[in-house]
């Protein structure tokens, strides 16, 4: 992740989003990419979950269920650097190298100039509200959020067995 990458995530009841987690990513996928649309990216759905513009992936999500609440998350590139990209992603040779090149690139490429996050953010939150007939509000954490975040955090999400993806 950098500054030119925008994260989003939906967390909600699954029932609404379809029976099977591929209905949902297509579902999801589809309205994230008419949100981009509102933007001139002309985007589309390319299962099984990413989102691309002229045979170039733009974004990626992933998702599950845990119990009755689906958890789907995606990134959409905005503006980056492409070779910072490839050395995180610890790529072993210049071949590979060059095919995330083609496979790859950002909302400011296609577009001649780079959107702000705020701007693809609200065309996105608009489309997914559209596409799902619900209304989303912006606001701070609780507090019982928050104290469930930071035990989370302390517990799995922020050790380093979690971040560098170490066997327990």
């Amino acid at each position: 992740m950098d500054a030119g990458i925008l994260s989003w995530e939906i967390v909600a009841n699954r029932r609404r989003f379809g029976a099977d987690l591929a209905e949902a990513a297509e579902k999801i996928c589809t309205a994230v990419a008419s949100g981009l649309a509102r933007l001139g990216v002309p985007a589309r759905f390319c299962p099984p979950n990413a989102i691309e513009s002229g045979g170039r992936k733009i974004s990626g999500a992933s998702g599950y269920f845990e119990g009755t609440t689906l958890v789907y998350e995606g990134t959409v590139l905005i503006d980056f650097n492409l070779c910072d990209m490839a050395e995180v992603l610890r790529l072993p040779d210049a071949k590979e190298e060059v095919a995330i090149t083609h496979r790859v690139t950002s909302l400011a490429a296609i577009l001649e100039r780079a959107p702000t996050i705020d701007d693809v953010q609200r065309a996105l939150v608009a489309s997914i509200s559209d596409y799902f007939g619900f209304r989303v509000e912006g606001g701070a954490p609780s507090a019982r959020e928050l104290a469930l975040a930071e035990e989370l955090h302390a517990a799995e999400f922020g050790t380093d067995r979690f971040v560098l993806g170490e066997e327990k």
